[in-house]
């Protein structure tokens, strides 16, 4: 009974796992089927073309390439690049069913169709207000919205298709809004300028390389989708309104007015007014067919600035045309600049600090950089203008222009400029009162520059000069070390003789006793013999070495092509070959050249040393180590072979002629050994500054 239980509980787990399971595939591979659920999903999970099975209205066709869809409640983008056919029949208002996969588009996640069908059609939906609060908000994206605002301008662009770009101000803030151009739609917005206007659109996001909010642009299907707010033109009669009454308390600036003055500048669209006390300038939709000095009356919109009120018209009419030029009014810059001189035709004197010319397409007017009194400013001149050669920094110049002040940008409380431009209408208004002196501020930095440019050649020449005597230095000090050199060779060659000469010698006298021994008629002792022919090999061995050493020498040495460190590496490398005893080099400290002398003498040591402990001592490994310090240099090699009494074996050839080696470098030679436990051998050389070769 228990055991039945058992097992009936077993597969009743089984089976909720394997529901579980199922349950979890299915979920993971079912669609997603609303808008707020493709958002919600992060750009790592969107990337993972999750697949999606929406149903939503079209609110825009956007550029033949995709569909902006509501659901009522949000937005989303559809990307389907591959359908431009189908796109051609679909628009604003109809119902379509997408399937696709979701991708983690450029701000929110979007859309990718592989399929999409219509299924039906009705009325755009009521739009939710848009609120300039929601500028930098980032929980709305392609969501269908209502606006309101003042149309400023408008422009053709070209954005994958051809559009119309509208600039349109709203609380003193200003959206972009984009619409396929046409002919007829320009025509339709050429009357709608500076109206206001209430209109549906789908908000788009600005958005920067790392997803974040950047600002707003609004999408917008048709022209008729303008909805007129006001009338412009004002009712007949109504009142011109001085300049500067303008804004006053009580003033409307959302209601048509207008004003009517005498032209002072004219720069494109631009015109600047002179009314009875104060002057403004007025941006206008077309070039205008005025003349500085004629009257005009404007109609428009105020367009509330900093320091004063600009102008915003929609026509112009010439109330009288004049020959005459109006006369700059003498500008007299005091502690603190006046507001009466903002956007006023004006004269000063100004001494020329410096020139900007055009020099390419970024920068197509010259402004001339001055200074009158404690304030430094910029003169402008049009694109098309420049000044003569015989302007220069340095000269003093009468300037006439329409002043435009700054306010003060720490001094938001109160109106404040703390600085200002001047906007010159051509080159007549740039006159010569002193020519510059020809002593100016840039032939003093030439001439410091080319005093600083001698300078430097002089030190370039000495420092060239310095290498030039260590160069030779050196060549000399080569020369003589190898001057040096073939004095060691020819020592060498004196010493190879030598010691050959008695080394062979010695080995003939100890060969001619044992032969002596053999011939008398006398029991020979064999102990006696075996000494003196032990002797004789010893010598012709010692010999030998001494031979190959200084011819080797005498070729030039393997030194004059190696350091010393990689000398002793090259040779343990030949002693491994050689023996079966592991041989190991190693070297600690910043290694220097030492003079040939003392490497050859130190490296005949290393080499004696580990040749006498491999022959002899049957070690089963060798240590070399070379020590470099900056006043001392050491050499040890260590075996852990069967050692020997250093008391008995002092007169041996190889001990000999290790102590004469280190004799001659001045180095302190120390022999450590005993029976069984090795031998260790160290050579110092405590001056080793004597022996360095720089």
């Amino acid at each position: 009974m228990n055991r039945s239980l058992t097992i009936s509980g077993i597969l009743k787990t089984f089976a909720i796992i394997a529901f579980v399971c199922f349950a979890g595939i299915a979920y993971a591979t079912s669609p997603l089927k609303t808008i707020s659920a493709i958002k919600h999903l992060s750009p790592e999970t969107a990337a993972r073309k999750q697949p999606v099975n929406i149903e939503a209205q079209v609110t825009r066709n956007h550029m033949g390439n995709g569909l902006f869809l509501f659901d009522g409640r949000e937005g989303i983008y559809v990307n389907a690049p591959q359908h431009k056919k189908t796109l051609q029949k679909i628009v604003p208002g109809q119902i379509v069913r997408i399937q696709g996969y979701s991708t983690p588009g450029g701000f929110a996640p979007s859309i990718y169709a592989e399929t999409i069908e219509i299924t039906g059609r009705k009325p755009l939906p009521n739009a939710r207000p848009f609120s300039s609060k929601e500028l930098y908000s980032t929980v709305i994206d392609c969501d269908w919205v209502s606006v309101s605002g003042r149309l400023i301008s408008m422009k053709r662009t070209i954005v994958v298709t051809e559009n119309i770009v509208i600039e349109l101000e709203q609380d003193n803030l200003r959206y972009a809004l984009q619409m396929p151009y046409s002919p007829e739609t320009e025509e339709k917005l050429s009357d709608k300028m500076l109206q206001q206007v209430s209109f549906n659109a789908v908000v788009g996001t600005l958005y920067n390389e790392n997803r974040q909010v950047a600002g707003r642009v609004f999408f917008v299907n048709s022209a008729d989708d303008f909805i007129l707010s006001d009338q412009l033109k004002p009712e007949k009669g109504t009142a011109i309104i001085p300049i500067h009454e303008l804004m006053r308390i009580g003033f409307n600036n959302n209601n048509p007015v207008r004003i009517h003055g005498t032209v002072t500048s004219v720069l494109g669209r631009t015109l600047t007014l002179r009314g009875e006390q104060a002057s403004l300038q007025a941006s206008l939709l077309s070039d205008p067919d005025v003349r500085v000095g004629d009257r005009v009356l404007l109609e428009g919109y105020v367009w509330p600035k900093p320091i004063g009120p600009a102008f915003r018209a929609r026509t112009l009419e010439v109330e009288q045309t004049s020959t005459d030029s109006p006369q700059p009014k003498t500008m007299k810059l005091e502690q603190e600049l006046s507001d009466k001189y903002n956007a006023e035709l004006v004269s000063l004197h100004a001494r020329l600090l410096d020139i900007k010319r055009p020099s390419d397409q970024n920068m197509q007017q010259t402004t001339l950089l001055c200074r009158s009194g404690n304030y430094r400013f910029e003169a402008i001149l049009p694109a098309r203008y420049t000044v003569g050669s015989a302007v220069k920094p340095g000269a003093t110049l009468m300037l006439t222009g329409i002043c435009l002040l700054k306010q003060h940008p720490e001094e938001q409380w109160r109106v404040l400029a703390d600085h200002f431009s001047l906007q010159l209408r051509n080159a007549d208004d740039v006159i010569i009162l002193k020519k510059a002196p020809w002593w100016t501020t840039q032939k003093l930095v030439a001439l410091s520059l080319s005093v600083f440019v001698l300078a430097g050649f002089c030190l370039l020449w000495v420092s060239l000069l310095r290498r030039t005597v260590s160069r030779q230095t050196r060549i000399i000090s080569q020369q003589i070390q190898k001057a040096a050199v073939m004095d060691e060779r020819q020592r060498i060659a004196r010493e190879l003789h030598d010691n050959l000469d008695q080394g062979l010698v010695g080995a003939a006298l100890q060969m001619r006793s044992g032969q002596r021994m053999l011939e008398t008629t006398d029991p020979v002792d064999t102990e006696v013999l075996r000494q003196t022919l032990e002797l004789a090999q010893h010598m012709l061995e010692h010999c030998s070495a001494e031979s190959r050493s200084a011819i080797h020498d005498l070729r030039g040495g393997i030194l004059e092509t190696m350091t010393l460190s990689e000398a002793l590496m090259d040779m343990t490398l030949a002693l491994n070959e050689e023996s079966e005893a592991a041989v190991r080099f190693s070297a600690e400290g910043l290694p220097f050249r030492l003079k040939a002398e003392a490497e050859r003498n130190l490296l005949l040591i290393a080499r004696e040393a580990a040749t006498n402990a491999l022959r002899h001592g049957a070690p089963k490994q060798v240590q070399i180590l070379l020590s470099f310090k900056p006043d001392e240099l050491r050499l040890w090699i260590q075996d852990d072979g069967c050692g020997f009494d250093v008391t008995q074996n002092t007169n041996r050839f190889g001990i000999q002629g290790m102590h004469e080696r280190a004799a001659r470098l001045r180095a302190k030679l120390t022999i450590r050994s005993t029976p069984g436990t090795g031998t260790s051998i160290e050579i110092s050389l405590p001056s080793s500054k004597q022996w360095n070769l720089s």
